[in-house]
């Protein structure tokens, strides 16, 4: 089945978006006198754990499309 391949190599990067996403989160504090210190932190990893999401999204649909092109191959 060639979508399995890449639904493994899918997991790192969503795996990895949760976690930036969490620790964007976590960074999301206020400090007396200072504000939002980690502001811009946390808006970069937001940004990184969504193109990881859509690496990983995309690896998925690429396995689907390879496993349905495999399919058909074998109809012929």
């Amino acid at each position: 089945d060639p979508r399995t391949p890449l639904a493994t190599a899918a997991i790192p990067p969503r795996d990895a978006a949760v976690t930036l996403d969490d620790t964007g989160d976590a960074l999301d504090i206020t400090i007396p006198g200072l504000g939002h210190p980690f502001a811009d932190v946390k808006s970069q990893l937001q940004e990184l754990s969504t193109r990881l999401d859509t690496l990983a999204t995309d690896l998925d649909q690429t396995g689907s499309g390879l496993n349905q092109n495999s399919r058909d191959l074998r109809a012929l």
